[in-house]
């Protein structure tokens, strides 16, 4: 029954969008009064699958020429949202003034029938708009902001600074460079350790040793735990590289470093439920691994997990700090964040959840869209001290 219901979603979502594909070329047509409509049809509905077909083939080859293709194809899927936004502000003006035209609304509020929204003028506008919002969204996209937060914790005699750089998305979100920029950057900061909380990577054909040397240039201790794009690629693969590279894989573990426990668990739901946003495919579960690892109360104890679940059944086994990325701020690019960010109760920055401190990273990177709109591209650096 699941899985029908999970086809039929699917079905849903696919005629939901191809309708907005088919709304976008007819309006645009209709705007600019276009004569044909394959001049608009064809190029909108190829461009559009042309995205979603160079994020696959990513997986198979990082071919400068199809890096080139997807870049371009990418911006145009957050081209393609604001474009339909910016088209439901023109839909709701001109349905409003043609409302006000109607001989039952009262003539002190109605609206003359000289008085029009000139279509081309409204496309121009659109268009504008559109490109406008895209190309913050880009540079947005680009920038990297370094958050700075102070948490106080029990039991800590000195002050510890942790560097969380969560989300890279090496594939999708850029390669060598991209990573070595972030890399000198968390150097800058001075941290004590670093943490990197998963989705790593989430194309197989950059799993390659050379790709990922720059993480040999951390000054400090780098940890690392599974996201829910490491099982989209080859997981064993990607976690021998990054052991190859100076950074220590934690598999459901606990370290003790600089008077603290950090707790690592890989990509797992938080129980049983099935109420986790991107379940995870094994049997593990917070609720099951967690209580079983030897933490003590001797030291304050940091968890390290890819999503921010699970935080009732973290307090309970005496985590001081849970920290976390996956919502890319809840959703990355505005209107998505109206929509994403409810299904994360804890989607971006700090959060207290009776005593313990919570920190959700927007994430260091982008996925798929290289646009962040109505969130930031962050380094976190939190300085941990005694109370």
């Amino acid at each position: 029954m699941q899985m029908i219901l999970q086809i039929l979603a699917a079905i849903l979502f696919l005629a939901i969008f191809i309708g907005l594909l088919i709304y976008v070329s007819w309006r645009v047509k209709d705007l600019f009064g276009i004569s044909k409509k394959r001049y608009v049809y064809i190029p909108v509905f190829a461009a559009t699958f042309g995205s979603i077909l160079f994020v696959a083939l990513l997986n198979f080859t990082s071919n400068i020429l199809v890096l080139i293709l997807y870049r371009i194809l990418s911006v145009w899927m957050g081209m393609l949202l604001f474009l339909i936004c910016y088209l439901a502000v023109f839909e709701l003006v001109n349905g409003t003034v043609i409302l006000f035209r109607n001989r039952r609304i009262p003539k002190t509020i109605r609206v003359p029938e000289h008085v029009s929204i000139p279509k081309r003028t409204a496309g121009i506008i659109v268009v504008i708009l559109t490109v406008l919002t895209s190309a913050y969204g880009v540079w947005n996209g680009y920038d990297v902001d370094v958050e700075h937060v102070d948490i106080l914790v029990e039991n800590l005699n000195n002050t510890v600074d942790i560097a969380v750089l969560s989300d890279v998305h090496i594939g999708t979100g850029g390669g060598k460079s991209c990573l070595r920029r972030l890399v000198k950057r968390t150097n800058s900061l001075d941290p004590d350790l670093v943490l990197i909380p998963g989705d790593v990577v989430d194309s197989d054909s950059f799993l390659t040793d050379d790709i990922f040397s720059p993480f040999n240039d951390l000054k400090a201790p780098a940890y690392f735990v599974t996201g829910n794009h490491e099982t989209y690629v080859d997981e064993e693969k990607m976690i021998e590289i990054l052991k190859r590279n100076g950074v220590r894989v934690l598999e459901n573990e606990v370290v003790d470093i600089h008077g603290i426990q950090l707790v690592g668990l890989g990509f797992m739901n938080a129980d049983d439920g099935g109420e986790d946003f991107h379940m995870s495919e094994g049997n593990q579960t917070i609720k099951s691994v967690l209580p079983s690892l030897n933490i003590s109360d001797d030291a304050p104890a940091i968890l390290m997990h890819h999503s921010p679940v699970g935080i009732p059944i973290a307090r309970e086994a005496g985590i001081d700090l849970y920290i976390a990325g996956h919502t890319h701020g809840g959703g990355q690019i505005f209107p998505l964040t109206l929509i994403a960010g409810s299904a994360f109760e804890y989607s971006k920055g700090p959060y207290q959840y009776e005593d313990m401190d919570v920190y959700v990273s927007q994430g260091a990177g982008t996925w798929f869209v290289p646009m962040r709109v109505g969130t930031d591209n962050e380094i976190t650096l939190i300085r941990l001290r005694g109370r």
